[in-house]
């Protein structure tokens, strides 16, 4: 009883049993007769020969079943390796079949083996392709370098690019002028340097590009700037700031030169201190590498108006500080009263308080002969 229940479950899951037989010698569909439930079922079942081409130029391949006849076709390319562009200056290819020439679209193959300038007015190349042009996602720096040349101007040996005007200066004209900071790029690198707006992120941009700010690129700016001729008073006092700070931290070390800027608190000097917000100072302190002359000079010109003003200090070692100044422009000469005042220096400030009451108080940093106000207009001292 049980065998019949499980019998008749295989059945109903469509496992039959029973022989197959073909229906006859010309046929070949078989049959089958379930010896269980006595279902009948159909099937064909083909004796296929070898698979063959219909011809030596013909992908067409067929078989037969001796049995029926009955054939089969299906197509079979014997593709070449290599891929054939289809038309002069285009990039579309075909692949050819070896037996019977048919084409099949393999794809776009570029040959990006070309450098062409983005435009007239600048080196910038892009990498395109040999055939069609279309652009690559390469690009690089190509100048179209003069031979050597020996400046007066700049003491130096130079060499300028006929296409954008970039110019290299090498005191031996011994380096490879690609790689060499242009005076330009130098530029474009002090006074993204010199945009940030605090200490920490001009330590990074100094720390960041110091590649290009060492370099001896750096120390030709100043005759660079003098060259152009189309700065501002402001700018240009700026800038010659800018290059005292970068050679005094290539000489001493970044670390070095920030730590003296770093050890005393931030305070502003945009307008004079009193003793309420003047930083801590020990009164009668004076610093002995102070102690001397010292000048600074503007230049300011703008179409046949010129004007140099010279300002003094002088500090002495009893505490006493004088300061003026002397202009000299188109229309004449012009000297200032001198202020008196005392002075005192600690912790990196110089103050000078003036007989008034009004306090000048501004951070400073010494270098040899050079003094350097960081957050002075007039930023740039030189000892005379």
């Amino acid at each position: 009883m049980f065998q019949k229940l499980i019998d008749k479950g295989r059945c109903s899951l469509g496992f039959h049993s029973g022989e197959w037989i073909y229906e006859s010698p010309a046929s070949c569909v078989q049959v089958q007769v379930c010896e269980r439930c006595a279902k009948r079922s159909q099937r064909t079942q083909h004796g296929w020969g070898e698979w063959q081409f219909l011809s030596e130029d013909d992908c067409t391949l067929q078989r037969a079943c001796p049995r029926c006849g009955a054939v089969e076709s299906k197509v079979q390319h014997a593709w070449s390796s290599d891929q054939y562009y289809t038309t002069p200056g285009a990039c579309e290819t075909v692949r050819i079949c070896e037996r019977c020439s048919t084409q099949e679209d393999s794809g776009i193959i570029h040959d990006y083996s070309a450098w062409e300038y983005e435009s007239d007015e600048n080196c910038l190349q892009v990498l395109v392709c040999e055939r069609c042009r279309a652009p690559g996602n390469q690009e690089r720096l190509h100048h179209a370098w003069s031979a050597w040349q020996y400046s007066d101007f700049y003491s130096a040996q130079v060499c300028s690019c006929s296409r954008c005007g970039e110019t290299v200066v090498d005191a031996t004209a011994a380096s490879d002028p690609n790689q060499i900071p242009s005076l330009q790029a130098a530029f474009a690198t002090l006074q993204e340097t010199l945009s940030v707006d605090t200490t920490p992120e001009l330590r990074q941009q100094i720390s960041a590009h110091q590649g290009v700010l060492f370099s001896p690129t750096t120390s030709y700016l100043g005759m660079f700037l003098e060259d152009q001729g189309r700065l501002t008073d402001a700018e240009r006092e700026n800038l010659e700031s800018g290059l005292a700070l970068i050679d005094a931290c290539r000489q001493h070390g970044i670390d070095a030169i920030f730590a003296q800027i770093d050890s005393s608190p931030t305070v502003s000097s945009a307008a004079p201190q009193t003793a309420a917000n003047t930083p801590p100072s020990s009164e009668g302190s004076l610093d002995p590498s102070l102690i001397g002359r010292w000048r600074h000079t503007s230049i300011d010109s703008s179409g046949s108006f010129s004007q140099v003003t010279d300002y003094y200090m002088i500090l002495d070692g009893a505490g006493d500080a004088a300061l003026s100044s002397k202009t000299v422009n188109t229309f004449g000469e012009q000297t200032s009263p001198v202020e008196y005042g005392r002075w005192t220096a600690s912790r990196g400030y110089l103050t000078i308080a003036y007989p008034g009451g009004e306090q000048d108080v501004s951070q400073y940093v010494i270098e040899g002969q050079t003094l350097f106000f960081p957050d002075r207009v007039r930023k740039i001292w030189e000892r005379y």
